[in-house]
């Protein structure tokens, strides 16, 4: 690939048509390697960094709450599966061995907001804070895609389930080259306590396993926030 007119041109041109044509080999590019993607994200001044993509044609004024500050507000969706839900951010995993810590919360939502940390494929998990008529709890779900084609739906199960005394809450997950993702919360003094026991890391339809996060559930104009997300090798 080179630059030719400000865009990028891949292939050598040989017939003179102005379209590239595959090379079998070529000389690497001298120069300085460039820094590296962006993956973990301070959210400034309520925005996505680019390395996000929505789950669905994107409607970032309608998902998105304008707030000053350093911190995403995401909109709950419907009370769907994650796998239907359209307001998801994802990026891909950086690495087959990480760590990801963020804080969630979910203050001002009604009865019925959730906001979580995810791991997306044909068989997902997620972490997430769920705000009850009795208070705010944390759950451990599980989802698996029962149909693929463009109406199909997954199946959610919770799996571990834990009380919360606070609408707002640092959480992790850990994932590791076995493909193995274990989550958990953090306690005051850093200590990661496991919810449930470790999932599975899976493949979505044309991509690899993505990180994500969300909103949905609650009532119609609830949004959720999202503050400092941080990726640990």
């Amino acid at each position: 690939m080179c630059w030719h007119s400000d865009w990028p041109f891949i292939g050598l041109e040989q017939n003179g048509d102005g379209i590239g044509e595959p090379v079998t080999e070529w000389d690497c590019p001298k120069g300085e390697a460039g820094p590296g993607l962006q993956i973990g994200d301070s959210f400034t001044n309520g925005k996505p960094g680019l390395q996000w993509q929505w789950q669905a044609n994107p409607q970032p004024e309608a998902w998105l709450r304008p707030v000053a500050g350093n911190a995403l507000h995401l909109v709950c969706g419907a009370s769907g599966s994650l796998w239907r839900q359209p307001n998801v951010l994802s990026q891909m995993l950086p690495a087959a061995d990480f760590t990801a810590n963020v804080t969630l919360g979910l203050a001002g939502c009604g009865a019925g907001a959730k906001v979580g940390l995810s791991v997306m494929g044909q068989k997902y998990s997620a972490i997430e804070l769920c705000r009850t008529a009795q208070g705010c709890t944390m759950q451990l779900v599980q989802g698996v895609v029962k149909d693929l084609a463009p109406t199909g739906d997954a199946e959610e199960t919770i799996l571990a389930e834990k009380m919360v005394d606070t609408d707002e809450i640092t959480v992790t997950m850990k994932i590791t080259a076995a493909k193995q993702v274990q989550y958990a919360l953090l306690a005051a003094d850093g200590t990661a306590v496991p919810l449930g026991g470790a999932q599975p890391v899976a493949k979505a339809t044309w991509t690899g396993a993505r990180l994500a996060l969300y909103a949905r559930g609650g009532t119609k104009g609830d949004a959720a926030c999202i503050k400092q997300l941080n990726i640990t090798f």
